[in-house]
C-alpha cells in the first residue's frame, strides 16, 4: 500500500473507483498525473482491488 492509494481512498471512498470516479478525479485527488496512476496500479480496477485488500 502506498501513499497514493491512501489519498485515493480518502478522496473517493472505498467504492469510488467502481462508482464512476474518473481517472482525472482520482489523479487530481492524489496530486499525480494519469500516467503515474497507470504505472502504479495498471488501471482503476486494480486500484479498487488494492482498496478492497486494505479494508
Amino acid at each position: 500500500m502506498n501513499g497514493y492509494t491512501t489519498k485515493a481512498i480518502a478522496q473517493t471512498g472505498p467504492g469510488g473507483a467502481a462508482q464512476g470516479t474518473s481517472v482525472a478525479d482520482l489523479t487530481a485527488a492524489m496530486g499525480i498525473r494519469p500516467p503515474s496512476l497507470y504505472a502504479a496500479f495498471g488501471n482503476k480496477r486494480q486500484l479498487f482491488e488494492k482498496v478492497l485488500e486494505r479494508y
